[in-house]
């Protein structure tokens, strides 16, 4: 997501919307408009599950500076979690879910079929004998908004996403030397 805001940043510092045939691309969102949610599951991409649940907690840092300071077990619990969920087909929301409920857990976990990530997994929730996972408190508060508001549920519950950033942001679209010059394409 960082490097989708400095893209566009670069786009606009550089005078890349004065050119007329670039405003077809232009999508506006208004994630506050009631009567409309854009599905947005951020685990439906074609990353590799390691990198994408790096990213996720990379972008929970950022809105959540306590999670660099006072949250050590953040990343030990919501790493191994995320990769679960994004193998499993599932969202975001499930992430509340999953740290409270051992059956849920178990169910899901049994579905990875890369026995490598299976095995990690397992390393980190097989043991556990109860259903709340030790140490998530800290997790389970920062997936508050995810569960409690419609609209956020909504829209972050999706099991679709249609807001595609790598195609949106494809290599078709001419980029700015300053915008190419300091950063990768965001593709995986």
């Amino acid at each position: 997501m960082a490097g989708l805001i400095y893209k566009i940043e670069a786009f606009l510092s550089d005078g890349y919307f004065s050119q007329p045939e670039y405003f077809e691309r232009v999508i506006y969102i208004d994630p506050a408009h009631p009567d409309y949610t854009i599905p947005f599951n951020v685990l439906k991409n074609d990353r590799r599950p390691h990198h994408l649940a790096d990213q996720v907690l990379d972008s929970f840092r950022r809105a959540g500076p306590t999670i660099q300071n006072g949250a050590p077990m953040f990343k030990d619990v919501a790493k191994p979690a995320l990769m679960t969920l994004l193998v499993t087909g599932k969202t975001l929301v499930d992430l509340r879910e999953f740290l409270r409920n051992k059956t849920n857990r178990d169910m899901l976990i049994a579905q990875i079929t890369d026995p490598d990530l299976a095995a990690e997994v397992k390393k980190d929730f097989g043991n556990i004998d109860k259903d709340v996972v030790p140490d998530s408190s800290s997790v389970k508060n920062k997936l508050t908004d995810f569960s409690y508001y419609a609209d956020v549920k909504a829209a972050f519950g999706a099991t679709e996403n249609r807001l595609n950033f790598g195609k949106i942001m494809a290599p078709s679209i001419p980029m700015s030397p300053a915008c190419s010059a300091t950063s990768a394409p965001l593709r995986p």
